[in-house]
């Protein structure tokens, strides 16, 4: 997964007040913990392409891979199925 960390004021599509606020406080305690320096981790926050939710991400610090994220992937996908299923509906399919 190719991580492109997110800031509150680059959330991509128009969001919700309620999601740009979800968006701000999530990225305060990122920085929070990245502040902390207490581990060999990173924490992200990024927008998954097929849900378009946004994620957090917990990143190896030296080499970059994602160690962990939530929600996690597997969740995301059944998401994005799902949605795909109300959608087929939705179209009489």
């Amino acid at each position: 997964m190719e991580i492109s960390p997110i800031s509150p004021s680059g959330a991509g599509r128009s969001a919700s007040p309620i999601e740009t606020d979800v968006l701000q406080r999530a990225v305060t305690a990122v920085r929070g913990l990245n502040n902390l320096g207490l581990s060999d981790r990173e924490f992200a926050v990024t927008r998954d392409p097929q849900t378009h939710r946004f994620i957090v991400v917990v990143l190896d610090r030296g080499t970059g891979s994602v160690i962990d994220q939530f929600p996690p992937e597997d969740v995301l996908k059944m998401q994005s199925q799902f949605s795909a299923q109300q959608e087929g509906r939705s179209k009489g399919e």
